[in-house]
């Protein structure tokens, strides 16, 4: 039925046919991903189909080269097969039982063709060899094949089954004929040994062509899976990285994903976020932006660049952006993650002002003890000499003298003891050392007291003093704070007030608060100087209408004092017109 056909031509058909798909195979592969096994598979059918140049040149060339050299080709080219599915699968290949078939067949080949000539042998060998390594190759695809390639490697199972089958039935075929005493295929008379001559070639090129195909499919499919999955986990490394990510059009700056970190700390939706700038969003200036694309373009990424973003919720973001630029599928793309730097820039802010403030109160500290040394001194140095001066000459005072000098005596410690007192609470409160015990207190007798101890000063400057407040108006406060609050403020009241003016001590309360003033007529304060009061680390030190000291203690101990009971103090002043002071406390039951 095939006798029309010349073995020869088939063979070169085979050859060039066969080279080509070969080679374009192992070029496809070599410029996509490449996978174990896939070098092999294509060497494979490259391998068989150089050794058919050698069988087309039979009679031409010496048999050692047309028959023996041929059939080793095929034969190693063949056990290449199921080396290469099986490292394509991920499965160990049996090296040393393939290397045994080789041996084994070409040996015997080597026999019948150089030795002792006998074509049905060799086609015995040959049939024996193909079928033990293709079914080998059947066994490996439709037996251990991938999940995901199950369906390929059915099909291409199914075409080295088919080239097993086809050799099996050759072998037992020529088992049952008269087999002709012929040396060379091409040599094949007409009948069943040239049908079968013809047809191995006719299947050797089916066989072929569709192997080759058979391997691209599993390859693209491979590939395909491949890029399924690790874009499956692309997408799932991207969505759920523990920091903001954005891949964003590097052409025009706009977003085209953005993963859930970067939706949460932005408080932003994905529908809102696809499609715009970062400078449309605000996350940047279009002057940053500049200054980002450039410095990508040039360096080919960006680290560190800080970037201040205000949620839609008013809360400011201190960010860290880190950019590349990246090309898919030949055009680029910024990959951009966000570090929330808002807490460690928090933290650096509130540390360079503690230094700063600490620096200062260390100043101020130093300064001050110059000043309190340096004003201690005076009075006890007044003491000393007033001390020294009654002991040596006592004879020659009279009464009058004597009480005038005991009046100086008594003032110099009076404000000795008073600066003494309000240093003490001062480093006191400084220090968190006060226990508060609150009360309900009545305001009237402790306004009254702190006024007759003032009671020189008052009448020395002729000024009228008022205490509006009811006998029974009541305060919820620490007793001992309170005192020295208003100690504070109605000292500080008469210091600064000029002769003949007035001093009101008042207050009111309502449900929640109670509000206690002092006001004077004296000389007042300039914005600038209310500006500095109550200010950590601050003490606003002025000289009274009579030139006496002061070190700002006693407005620092105030606005401590009035802290610790959770209320608040204020001043309104006008320069040369007077003060106020109000101090509020909130109303607590014991």
């Amino acid at each position: 039925m095939l006798d029309f056909l010349d073995i020869r031509t088939i063979a070169f058909i085979y050859f060039f046919l066969s080279t080509l798909l070969s080679v374009l195979y192992l070029l496809f592969c070599a410029g996509r991903r490449s996978y174990p096994g896939s070098f092999a598979l294509g060497m494979s059918i490259f391998i068989i189909s150089q050794s058919f140049i050698l069988f087309t040149l039979q009679k031409v060339i010496p048999d050692f080269f047309s028959i023996f050299l041929f059939n080793v080709f095929t034969f190693t080219g063949i056990a290449l097969t199921p080396i290469g599915f099986r490292l394509f699968l991920g499965l160990a290949p049996h090296y040393g039982y393939y290397s045994f078939i080789v041996t084994a067949a070409s040996a015997s080949i080597f026999y019948f063709s150089m030795i002792d000539p006998s074509y049905i042998f060799r086609n015995y060998t040959v049939d024996i060899a193909y079928v033990l390594l293709c079914g080998e190759t059947c066994y490996v695809l439709c037996a251990r094949y991938l999940k995901n390639l199950k369906t390929v490697s059915i099909v291409t199972g199914t075409v080295y089954f088919f080239i097993t089958s086809f050799f099996f039935i050759r072998f037992f075929y020529f088992s049952f004929i008269a087999f002709p005493d012929v040396k060379y295929m091409a040599d094949a008379p007409a009948g069943p040994v040239k049908f079968f001559a013809v047809a191995t070639m006719l299947v050797a090129l089916v066989a072929s062509v569709g192997a080759i195909f058979c391997f691209m499919t599993m390859v693209i499919t491979r590939l395909a899976n491949d890029s399924k999955e690790n874009e499956n986990k692309f997408k799932a490394l991207f969505d759920f990285a523990p920091y903001p990510v954005a891949l964003s059009d590097a052409s025009n700056g706009r977003v085209i994903d953005v993963n859930n970190k970067c939706l949460e700390i932005f408080e932003s939706d994905k529908k809102d976020a696809i499609g715009k700038t970062s400078v449309e969003l605000g996350i940047i200036t279009q002057k940053q932006r500049e200054k980002i694309v450039e410095t990508v373009i040039k360096d080919k990424f960006i680290s560190d660049f800080e970037v201040e973003y205000i949620t839609r919720n008013g809360n400011t973001l201190n960010l860290l952006l880190y950019s590349c630029m990246v090309e898919i599928s030949g055009k680029p793309f910024f990959i951009s993650a966000f570090v929330d730097n808002t807490l460690r820039f928090r933290y650096e802010k509130e540390i360079l002002y503690s230094k700063r403030l600490l620096g200062e109160i260390n100043a101020q500290k130093d300064s001050l003890l110059g000043v309190i040394a340096h004003d201690l001194l005076g009075p006890f140095s007044t003491v000393r000499e007033m001390n020294k001066l009654l002991v040596n000459q006592y004879d020659d005072f009279g009464p009058a003298e004597i009480k005038s000098s005991l009046q100086q005596f008594s003032s110099s410690l009076d404000n000795a003891y008073s600066l003494l007192e309000n240093l003490l609470n001062w480093s006191r409160a400084a220090a968190d050392r006060i226990v508060f015990k609150p009360v309900v207190l009545r305001l009237f007798p402790v306004v009254e007291n702190i006024a007759g101890h003032e009671k020189d000063r008052i009448i020395s400057k002729k000024i009228k003093f008022l205490n509006q407040i009811e006998e029974n108006f009541t305060a919820y406060c620490d007793e001992n704070m309170l005192y020295s609050i208003l100690r504070n403020l109605i000292v500080n009241a008469v210091k600064y007030s000029r002769e003949s003016r007035e001093i009101i001590i008042g207050g009111r309360a309502d449900e929640n608060n109670t509000l206690i003033w002092v006001k004077d007529e004296g000389i007042g304060m300039s914005e600038e100087d209310v500006n500095k009061l109550f200010k950590p680390g601050k003490f606003l030190s002025r000289e009274g209408t009579y030139g006496e000291k002061s070190f700002g203690f006693g407005l620092a101990i105030v606005y401590d004092f009035v802290t610790k009971h959770g209320g608040s103090v204020r001043v309104e002043s006008v320069k040369d017109k007077g003060s106020a002071f109000f101090v509020t406390l909130p109303n607590r039951k014991p």
